[in-house]
């Protein structure tokens, strides 16, 4: 399945672009497109936005399929069209996550690819649940993906998330790196101390 990893953000409150954010001598994109992969995605696009040329200098994005929002600043759900939209989707499904959850685990996308291939009928959405709060990524069937892209730019993700509640299924798990992004210096101090916890033997 492919996954849809947007990185387009300014990153205004953390004081720079979230792709580029340090986190154990690695980028956030790097990591993000190295979780996503090792769990088991068969592709990756990657959207970008500010700072894109810097980011596609310094982040290696050899096998991706890149693209470059022109104006991030019309919000996420512009960013999220552009990714859904920039090819075919086998089977019109995706993986989507975020550059601001890039301490997830590749066994919580492994689980939730798991989920899908097993789904009942009627899901079109697998999602993470972390003590009853929802979390990214999240796998988004055909059908949501075409609503999505039938949303304005400044309609939020969450309206097609949100709509049917039947037919979304979670996926219990205890990480709580998949309901925390990194918004501020703190998210940022808790993920790094947060990496060297998991590097000790």
């Amino acid at each position: 399945m492919i996954a849809v990893l947007l990185a387009a953000g300014a990153g205004r409150r953390i004081g720079g672009c979230k792709a580029l954010l340090e986190l154990g001598g690695h980028t956030a994109l790097a990591r993000s497109m190295e979780l996503l992969r090792a769990g088991g995605a068969t592709g990756l696009r990657v959207v970008l936005g500010h700072q894109a040329d810097e980011v596609q200098r310094r982040v290696d994005l050899s096998g991706c399929e890149v693209s470059v929002n022109p104006d991030p600043d019309r919000g996420q759900t512009s960013s999220l069209k552009l990714g859904l939209g920039a090819g075919p989707l086998p089977g019109g499904a995706c993986l989507l996550h975020t550059v601001d959850h890039p301490l997830a685990r590749a066994e919580d996308v492994a689980a939730l690819l798991s989920a899908w291939g097993l789904r009942a009928p009627g899901i079109q959405i697998v999602a993470p649940s972390v003590v009853g709060r929802r979390g990214h990524p999240v796998v988004l069937g055909a059908a949501a993906v075409q609503e999505l892209l039938a949303l304005s730019d400044d309609q939020p993700a969450h309206l097609v998330i949100r709509r049917d509640p039947a037919r979304i299924q979670h996926v219990l798990r205890a990480a709580p790196w998949l309901v925390r992004d990194i918004d501020d210096a703190e998210d940022l101090a808790a993920a790094r101390a947060e990496l060297a916890r998991r590097e000790r033997p």
